[in-house]
């Protein structure tokens, strides 16, 4: 079967032999089954998706062979998916390889015009142990006829054993990108996908016919000498979540949010498809929140998430977001809340915690929103975008218009992204939101600082924090959290208002804080402070005038717990 352009009938999806199937079980499981020859636009899915490209030997389809001491090896290359030929291939006539590009949700390209592309000029790191697909764009000069040409991938695992992804493609247009079947492209799945891997691309004639044209003077081959390092990053990375139900039950409104396994997969797919994640782990607390009465603002529901998140002592990777259906789209004009933006260090693992609305008749909504907090509680600041107005853009962020600047790909729902027409998520331009390249870049470092501290690089258990909501009418809320003290500078307080602590002989200590802007909120913090070991009362002070405070788990204070 040729995948550049559909030939023959439709096969059936439910026939293919699972043994034969060389791609991660994720893939197999996401993506719906489609002829090829619809894909020529960026909201059409895959097709056969992958699912019958990516076959092994002797299934049909695309094939993948392998060479050296694999178990279970051919011992030679393989071509299940190119019919055996009486005579020796030649390399293709009349044709070359322009780029080279991996995606796994961006596409970073490796090979540009002759050139391979090196670590620090690349737009985005590739992520070891994750589906990829390795897409190679075609170019031919005026003499080039319309015909089948057989592409290989070649991928030298680090230990030698070399695998051989081989398909024939029907070449008749230009290359472009906003389809598959305009460029030779080989799924990889993420078992294969390792860093030191090696990879070269060649093309090849499918004909006896044009095995006597001319050499080509464009060489169809990339690299032209040899293969080169795919470039794959090596470390780990992950994403713990808890999301927290928030039962409503005030009058006009008693309602529980959408934790259906259909929403919940969409809050899985889109979160992982915009993430450079290997693992993802999104569990339901257990026991609701149940509120009785209507918060006049989302940052009102931090305290009781974070007295859950303090009960349940997670490690300081794991991210906390409370999950409410409010019998409304926003609450006072927003439909999610969440710290930023959010540094990657142990001390700050108190604010890692968001809350969204739960729209039951809009999921996507639900979802994209979900993505979005997640992302400043990451680092990642607003992004301006071209059709809505996104408040306190970031100033670093280098497309225009939000764009996402880069093809994107989902590897669970097999979508196009063309960066024409999809902004990035942290902006407020919704509709076919994705990760742009730079927001990649950026969330995969953090994911791999934090994924470090799961594998046991933890520092020792913290002290007491005094945590609190502050906005203009003062502190709104706080509570005892156990945590670590900010190593960073600190300002002596918000504008608002100043926390200070008393010993046994009452004199008063101002508390140096975190303080962390919110990001849909102008004039609201959430703010930490190490509490002082002699401390036995709190007070916050406004225009000289000290009131006591009293947070939740001040019983804690002067009984040696948490020190």
């Amino acid at each position: 079967m040729a995948r550049g352009g559909w030939r023959g009938s439709p096969l059936v999806g439910d026939v293919r032999d699972p043994a034969c199937v060389g791609y991660s079980g994720a893939m197999d499981r996401s993506w719906s089954w489609m002829p090829m020859g619809v894909l020529t636009a960026r909201l059409f899915k895959v097709g056969p998706a992958l699912a019958l490209a990516a076959t092994l030997a002797g299934c049909g389809g695309a094939s993948a062979g392998a060479s050296g001491d694999e178990e279970g090896g051919t011992g030679g290359e393989t071509g299940g998916g190119v019919a055996d030929l009486p005579w020796a291939p030649v390399p293709a006539r009349g044709i070359g390889i322009e780029s080279v590009e991996v995606t796994q949700g961006v596409a970073v390209p490796i090979y540009v015009d002759g050139q391979w592309v090196t670590g620090p000029e690349r737009n985005a790191p590739l992520v070891g142990g994750r589906d990829a697909i390795v897409r190679a764009y075609w170019r031919y000069g005026p003499e080039f006829s319309d015909r089948l040409i057989e592409a290989r991938l070649e991928v030298e695992a680090p230990g030698g054993v070399v695998r051989t992804y081989s398909d024939e493609f029907m070449v008749e247009d230009p290359s472009v990108s906003d389809a598959l079947s305009r460029t030779f492209w080989w799924p990889i799945p993420a078992e294969e996908f390792a860093a030191g891997s090696r990879f070269s691309v060649s093309l090849w004639e499918t004909s006896q016919a044009w095995a006597q044209e001319p050499d080509n003077d464009d060489p169809p081959r990339a690299p032209a000498a040899g293969d080169e390092l795919i470039g794959v990053e090596a470390s780990p990375t992950a994403m713990e979540v808890v999301i927290v139900p928030l039962h409503a039950d005030w009058p006009g409104c008693q309602a529980q949010p959408d934790l259906s396994d259909s929403t919940l997969k969409l809050f899985e797919d889109m979160m992982f498809m915009k993430n450079p994640l290997q693992d993802l782990s999104i569990t339901v607390d257990s026991e609701p929140l149940v509120l009785t009465a209507e918060p006049a603002n989302l940052y009102d529901l931090f305290g009781v998430l974070g007295d859950r998140r303090e009960a349940a002592a997670p490690g300081p990777q794991v991210y906390y977001f409370g999950l409410l259906d409010a019998c409304t789209a926003g609450i006072d004009g927003a439909g999610g809340m969440s710290p930023t933006v959010v540094g990657p260090t142990m001390e700050e693992e108190v604010f890692r915690m968001a809350v969204g609305l739960s729209l039951d008749y809009d999921p996507q909504f639900s979802a994209d929103t979900f993505v979005h907090e997640i992302g400043h509680i990451q680092g990642l600041e607003h992004v301006a975008c071209d059709f809505a107005d996104t408040p306190n853009p970031g100033a670093e962020f280098p497309h225009a218009d939000g764009s996402i600047g880069v093809w994107g790909f989902g590897i669970r729902d097999a979508i196009l992204r063309n960066p024409a027409e999809s902004r990035d998520y942290m902006s407020y331009c919704y509709a076919g939101n994705w990760s742009s390249d730079w927001t990649w870049f950026n969330t995969y470092y953090r994911a791999q600082v934090l994924t470090s501290w799961s594998a046991g690089d933890q520092a020792p258990d913290g002290v007491d924090l005094l945590v609190a909501v502050v906005d203009s009418t003062g502190v709104r809320d706080s509570w005892i959290a156990k945590g670590r003290p900010s190593g960073a500078a600190q300002l002596p307080g918000t504008h608002h208002v100043e926390l200070v602590a008393r010993g046994e002989t009452g004199v008063r200590t101002p508390l140096s804080v975190h303080v962390m802007a919110l990001s849909e909120a102008e004039d609201a913090f959430l703010v930490s402070a190490a509490i002082p070991a002699d401390a036995r009362t709190l007070e916050a002070a406004r225009e000289g005038q000290y009131d006591a405070l009293v947070p939740r788990g001040i019983e804690r204070l002067g009984s040696g717990a948490a020190r």
